[in-house]
């Protein structure tokens, strides 16, 4: 089966829209902590469970989207989507979020 450039660029951008909401996510694993105020273990856990969703979501997508060959567009269009997010709306969303969180936890 021959993929097209087409396709191939849906998929890059998909991945980076996969990458966003992983760092949307992750973002929101680091809210739980810095609000819940976790120690070194459950900070270690939170991170490994993380991680772990990530590769499971990462599977599931190459399997359904590229017939389950990894290429690496795919996993650099899922990094730069990431680092996109965290570079840009990240911060100043997890400045916000966190700030409107502990507001609502002091009333």
């Amino acid at each position: 089966m021959e993929v097209t450039l087409t396709d191939q660029v849906k998929l890059a951008l998909t991945a980076g829209a996969l990458g966003v909401a992983l760092s949307f996510l992750w973002d929101a694993t680091r809210i739980i902590r810095r609000v819940a105020r976790c120690g070194k273990a459950a900070t270690v856990t939170a991170d490994v469970l993380f991680f772990c969703a990530c590769a499971v979501i990462d599977f599931v997508f190459i399997l359904g989207w590229s017939d389950g060959r990894v290429r690496m567009f795919i996993l650099l269009s899922q990094m730069f989507g990431f680092t996109l997010y965290q570079l840009t709306l990240g911060p100043p969303l997890f400045r916000l979020t966190e700030g409107i969180i502990r507001v609502i936890l002091n009333i």
